[in-house]
């Protein structure tokens, strides 16, 4: 068995395996029928202000230096998202990703800037995992921006329309 992601469940943090095929192997080691699957990771608020594990971390860390990765940072302005007013709390300023990534997005809100998600399909990836310290809201909006994105119901399926 390989291992080919992490994944974490509230407060453990496990390796996931997919078996080996035939002995073929590559930097990322995700086979599916002999396809040597292209995947690109996206890192949902890897930042100071949410706590993580170092486990997770770690694997994480892992994960971006074989994949090519797209960094979001969630900064703190009230007057476009009112997280201080609506939930008393608000992340950092100035908060940096703790992932290196090939490009990091600064972002107001739960959903993943539009540029982050034009990149990622100018990859033309046939998976993008989505990784984060917490596996909550802004997790959530990704997947649902991705598969929005590659569905072709974007704008029509986020207002409802």
């Amino acid at each position: 068995m390989l291992p080919c992601g992490w994944g974490h469940n509230k407060n453990t943090a496990k390796q996931l395996y997919l078996p080996q095929t035939d002995g073929k192997l590559a930097s990322n080691p995700c086979h599916v029928d002999d396809h040597i699957m292209k995947q690109a990771l996206l890192i949902v608020d890897v930042q100071p202000s949410f706590p993580i594990s170092m486990e997770i971390l770690h694997g994480i860390r892992v994960l971006s230096a074989i994949l090519p990765s797209v960094a979001t940072v969630e900064r703190h302005d009230e007057s476009v998202t009112p997280f201080e007013g609506q939930l008393g709390w608000k992340p950092g300023k100035a908060d940096e990703s703790l992932i290196p990534a090939n490009l990091v997005f600064i972002k107001h809100g739960y959903l993943p800037p539009p540029a982050a998600i034009e990149y990622l399909r100018g990859l033309r990836m046939d998976r993008i995992l989505v990784c984060s310290a917490q596996a909550d809201t802004c997790v959530l909006a990704a997947g649902f921006a991705l598969f929005d994105d590659l569905t072709g119901n974007g704008d029509q399926t986020r207002s409802g329309g």
